[in-house]
């Protein structure tokens, strides 16, 4: 059974449901994230970009999804950037901002729920918003549903498949949540992904030496390809200005024009 918007609302004040921030106006303003059905959630501030052209193969049985994203994709940080550049044909992770939590009803037995580590009595799907999808922008690869008990913002699967560029703001409105009850008492069966801070799904958005923060990552991405274009242009290595002189300009381009498409207007999803 789907929860209406009323229902959900129900659900956000009695405790079953949480989301963090809170949507709001409540249903009835213009401005309202409340559909009748569901609740539109905005995209967050971090990005996972796989890199391009590495000679690099993933064996589907391994159990290192998680560290094999982090050390093949480019983490874009949406609030320093103000915005990027989704070109067709183009995959990569987001997140949602806002923080899910699916918790056990005030009726459920409390040995019960203890038993569950904070399972819930329901569970949601997201889904793409017909706004977006109308210029092709896909949100999610056959994976929308959210178990009962999740704990954590959802990863978006999203990919360009439309005919123009696309341009990502931060916090935009990317998706909606639709809620739904959950027969019967489930089994504990955390998710691998249960408390993710990242679109890859790492517990924690602070990085290793070797996976520097996502503005240090940038920089570094921008100086060594602006370095090895210089390189290649000159036979000789990056000025004493330092690799990252003209870096901006060298970074747009190797990332086909992601951050200020060339010989195309942008469509700019916006809220």
């Amino acid at each position: 059974m789907i929860l209406s918007d009323t229902k959900i609302i129900e659900a956000l004040d009695r405790g079953h449901i949480t989301i963090d921030p809170r949507p709001s106006p409540p249903p009835g303003d213009f401005a309202s994230p409340f559909n009748t059905t569901s609740v539109d959630l905005r995209l967050g501030d971090i990005l996972s970009v796989p890199s391009k052209g590495e000679p690099v193969a993933y064996d589907l049985s391994a159990k290192s999804f998680k560290e094999f994203q982090d050390a093949h994709c480019t983490r874009i940080d949406l609030q320093a950037l103000g915005g990027f550049t989704l070109n067709p044909g183009q995959f990569m992770l987001g997140q949602t901002l806002e923080v899910v939590e699916l918790r056990p009803r005030a009726g459920d037995d409390p040995s019960h729920a203890r038993r569950m580590r904070g399972a819930a009595s329901g569970r949601a799907r997201v889904e793409g918003k017909s706004s977006r999808a109308r210029l092709g922008l896909l949100v999610h690869f056959t994976a929308p549903t959210i178990h009962a008990g999740w704990a954590g913002p959802i990863t978006l699967e999203m990919t360009n498949l439309g005919t123009y560029p696309h341009v990502l703001r931060p916090r935009i409105y990317i998706c909606q949540l639709i809620f739904e009850e959950v027969l019967g008492r489930p089994l504990a069966g955390p998710s691998q992904f249960q408390h993710q801070a990242t679109p890859a799904g790492t517990k924690s958005p602070k990085q290793s030496p070797a996976f520097p923060s996502p503005c240090s990552m940038l920089k570094a991405e921008v100086g060594t390809h602006a370095g090895r274009r210089e390189t290649s242009a000159t036979g000789r290595s990056a000025s004493p200005g330092g690799p990252g002189h003209e870096a901006p300009r060298s970074w747009r381009a190797r990332q086909d024009s992601n951050l200020q498409p060339l010989g195309s207007k942008p469509i700019t999803l916006s809220s």
